[in-house]
């Protein structure tokens, strides 16, 4: 089973949004929103709930897959692969004739 590690970095998980609104005191509000084809069929257990610190919504978030941990040496490398795809695939493209 997954872990929430509040000193670890998350971002949100593909095709969703997750946003926070500060109350008074602690407590927030969690808004989540899917987009995408999964919007068709929204599962967003938890949207407009409200939270005792931002925190435990974070952790609330995270165990129903809303958050993905954020790892910069992945996402750097995932970046880079595609950019290498995306040019080679620009080199292999034939030259069109100028009209």
């Amino acid at each position: 089973m997954k872990t929430y590690d509040q000193k670890k970095q998350y971002r949100c998980a593909r095709n969703y949004s997750v946003t926070y609104t500060c109350l008074k005191g602690e407590k927030v509000v969690l808004s989540v929103s899917q987009f995408g084809i999964d919007n068709l069929v929204p599962v967003t257990e938890g949207d407009g709930e409200v939270f005792n610190s931002i925190e435990s919504a974070r952790e609330f978030a995270f165990k129903k897959d809303y958050l993905v941990e954020f790892n910069h040496k992945q996402e750097l490398a995932d970046s880079l692969t595609l950019n290498t795809r995306i040019r080679q695939n620009n080199l292999n493209k034939p030259e069109s004739a100028d009209v």
